[in-house]
Formats: C-alpha cells, sequence, structure tokens
C-alpha cells in the first residue's frame, strides 16, 4: 500500500525533524524533541500531532541509547492515543512490548503539527 505523503527524518543539530510532503505538495517540518518513556506521559501535548515509537536499551545512568524506531503514528490528540497505543497483529490488538528485545524499553517522542497544516 502507498502512503499520500514522502516522509523523510533528519537529524539536524541533534534535533529530529520530520519533513511531510503532502498530496497538494506542501512541504511541513517538525521538531521532535527529546525521548520519554511510553509509561510517563504526563508531560506531553494532547493536540494534533506526530509521534514515534523507540525500542531503546539504557546507559550506565538510566538514561536512553538510540535503538530501533518501531512505529510512526498521527493523532488528534497525541497523549490519549500514546495512552492507549496498541498494533494490529493479524488482526489481533497486540502491546508494542511484544516487539522489545530483553534490555529494551519503550520511549517516544512527539511533534506537534501546527494549526492549519494537517490536511
Amino acid at each position: 500500500m502507498s502512503s499520500p505523503y514522502d516522509i523523510c527524518i533528519r537529524n539536524i543539530a541533534g534535533t529530529y525533524k520530520l519533513e511531510i510532503k503532502t498530496v497538494s505538495g506542501k512541504t511541513i517540518t517538525l521538531d521532535f524533541i527529546g525521548y520519554n518513556t511510553i509509561s510517563n506521559t504526563s508531560n506531553t501535548i494532547n493536540t494534533s500531532g506526530i509521534y514515534c515509537i523507540y525500542a531503546m536499551t539504557k546507559d550506565s545512568d538510566g538514561k536512553p541509547v538510540r535503538g530501533r524506531l518501531i512505529y510512526i503514528g498521527e493523532g488528534a490528540k497525541v497523549k490519549s492515543r500514546l495512552e492507549t497505543h496498541n498494533r494490529l497483529v493479524n488482526g489481533k490488538q497486540v502491546s508494542l512490548d511484544t516487539f522489545l528485545n530483553e534490555d529494551e524499553f519503550l520511549y517516544y517522542s512527539v511533534a506537534a503539527i501546527p494549526s492549519g497544516e494537517n490536511d
């Protein structure tokens, strides 16, 4: 299945930027700031946005070390979407935890979609 969008993620000076080219040809650039554990969404925006979920390990200080991108999603209310996130696998709801290796944890990053840009 093809997507109606062209999507590119870039690391520019330590900040992740998601560039989306819409069907109408408009390019939208979104900034992702930091990583959060999937179990802590208290400071997450609850507006329209894009989110990335990662399987990451932790360093000796307990800080996340870059891992695998396992899911990109969008939602009208990102915080609510993250709090109830599951994935359909073969028609069944499955927790994203099933995609983790033994030493990995779920983290996410979020970028708000500016008002009027979510077409």
